[in-house]
């Protein structure tokens, strides 16, 4: 029994790989969103309004904490755009059911088409039966 203990634990788990993208984006984006709120926090104790006149060096900072916030949202929008294009790239289920739906609406389209198709093949079939039997029955046709 010890050996199947073994085995199972050397087996990997088919969802462990998912799991580990999926830890590694949550860490990611919540490092992100921790630094943005840091360089936000950061912006706004240096631009807090004084009634001093503020000299170049608190003007430089303000400046400083300004463009690396902008550089922290440029991270986290380029990360958005990663995940939905893992998201676009991976999931298979969703893609599948897509696929799934439109066979089946269009397997409905097929079968109703082919329900007009037999009756339109039955008005015909009539009409063609009463042209025959309508010139079968005419005086063109009759010896003189």
């Amino acid at each position: 029994s010890t050996q199947s203990t073994g085995q199972k634990k050397g087996q990997d788990d088919p969802a462990a790989p998912l799991n580990r993208i999926r830890t590694a984006y949550t860490k990611k984006a919540e490092d992100l969103l921790e630094d943005l709120g840091s360089s936000y926090s950061a912006l706004l104790k240096n631009a807090q309004i004084n009634n001093k006149a503020q000299n170049t060096k608190e003007v430089f900072e303000i400046s400083v904490n300004a463009s690396v916030l902008q550089h922290k949202c440029e991270a986290l929008l380029r990360f958005i755009a990663e995940l939905k294009h893992n998201v676009i790239l991976t999931d298979f289920k969703t893609i599948s059911e897509e696929a799934s739906g439109e066979k089946k609406e269009m397997n409905r389209l097929c079968e109703k088409t082919e329900e007009q198709l037999s009756l339109l093949k039955k008005d015909v079939q009539i009409g063609l039966e009463e042209l025959e039997a309508s010139y079968y029955s005419s005086s063109t046709l009759r010896e003189p």
